[in-house]
């Protein structure tokens, strides 16, 4: 991790109310007690791109506050996405997150900007997969729709901007986990999460929406090679 962006993530960590209040259009998804109404403008915006990219998907997707021990999920059955509410969540819930953000203040920004921000699309992002052929289409298909996420929230207003300093959050909170070798036990699923956001993020210039979601209107998604040659 750079020095400049671990910088970025400790002054997050201890000026958490003015960053959160100044990084995100109408105060929205960076406060917990902000309410679903910016994260529904989040989803909107995702069926509206992705209907514009000729995906197919759900006649409707509701988004809902639940919270249990998977933080960010989509709900296939009920055809949902679900996200945490701070206010709900357990005693060793916070106390991870207080682990991986280094201090009690940082912790809710931390959730906020993971947990009702950036894992939100991935979670949208399933409802595009297509029915998979063998468990390797799947997989793919899977890693096509994490890219889609992504890949929207860089179109977004700020997104650039805002994916930074999600950026620095993942890697300040990975740096703590390696370093400090104790404390507060974090899921597996929780740590996985993180790495593969740390993996993602540092190679999303090369993430085009229109690119990822061709893929996954394909039968058998590919691979997406940026350097390939590609037909005319």
């Amino acid at each position: 991790m750079s020095w400049a962006r671990f910088v970025l993530a400790l002054l997050l960590a201890v000026a958490v109310p003015a960053l959160s209040m100044a990084g995100c259009p109408d105060e929205s998804p960076l406060e917990p007690p902000c309410g679903l109404a910016p994260l529904e403008r989040l989803r909107d915006g995702f069926l509206a791109r992705a209907a514009r990219a000729g995906l197919s998907l759900p006649s409707s997707m509701a988004l809902r506050e639940a919270t249990g021990p998977e933080l960010v999920r989509w709900d296939a059955a009920a055809g949902a996405a679900v996200v945490p509410r701070w206010e709900e969540l357990s005693a060793g819930q916070r106390t991870a997150l207080t682990r991986l953000a280094g201090s009690d203040t940082g912790a809710p920004s931390l959730f906020a900007w993971l947990y009702r921000w950036f894992f939100l699309p991935r979670a949208l992002a399933q409802a595009c997969l297509p029915p998979p052929a063998t468990a390797a289409v799947a997989e793919e298909a899977r890693r096509a729709a994490d890219e889609l996420a992504v890949a929207f929230l860089k179109e977004e207003p700020m997104g650039p901007e805002r994916l930074e300093q999600v950026q620095g959050v993942v890697e300040a909170a990975l740096h703590r986990l390696e370093q400090d070798g104790g404390g507060a036990p974090i899921p597996a699923e929780q740590r996985a999460a993180l790495v593969w956001a740390k993996g993602i993020l540092s190679r999303r210039e090369a993430l085009n929406f229109d690119r990822v979601a061709a893929r996954l209107r394909e039968p058998n998604p590919r691979p997406y090679l940026p350097n390939m040659i590609r037909s005319p």
